[in-house]
């Protein structure tokens, strides 16, 4: 990543610019995955140790009686807790996704100010009154109100 972005400087200013965004998008990755490799190890890790504590307990309550009744207690639950494991990576492989979802729609939000502010600027230039541009800016604050009222209501519909 150090020789990409040492590389794309030297280049001229419109590939530079495209090349920028390349390397920033390959550094999110490269984050993005030494993050998810990093939990995995540690889960890993997590189970490893676990599953070696289950067998020294199982290889102490060898015998009869009471030691075979808290064998079956153990796999019980043991059972539960894994059950409560696989829910707590759901969770946060949905928290994942929807900080992924709210990344992206704010890449898009930054991508359209920048089109809408190219086209406020054609527009001028191409000598448009003043109270059409009012109109459009007006017309934009409509569409956030109609926006937030949106989520609003799909929010109240999916809590209740």
């Amino acid at each position: 990543v150090e020789r990409m972005q040492s590389g794309w400087r030297t280049l001229g200013a419109r590939e530079s610019s495209l090349w920028k965004r390349r390397v920033v998008l390959v550094q999110a990755d490269y984050d993005d995955l030494t993050r998810e490799l990093e939990r995995f190890s540690v889960r890993e890790r997590q189970r490893a140790m676990e599953e070696e504590e289950r067998k020294e307990l199982l290889r102490r309550t060898r015998g009869g009686g009471d030691a075979a009744r808290h064998v079956v207690d153990i796999d019980l639950e043991s059972g539960t807790r894994d059950s409560a494991k696989r829910s707590a990576r759901a969770v946060e492989d949905m928290l994942g996704m929807g900080t992924a979802v709210l990344d992206a729609y704010a890449s898009q939000r930054e991508r359209l100010k920048s089109a809408e502010r190219k086209v406020l600027t054609v527009l001028n230039e191409l000598g448009l009154s003043d109270s059409m541009l009012r109109a459009v800016e007006k017309r934009h604050v409509v569409d956030k109100c109609i926006l937030a009222g949106g989520a609003l209501l799909t929010l109240g519909m999916v809590w209740w």
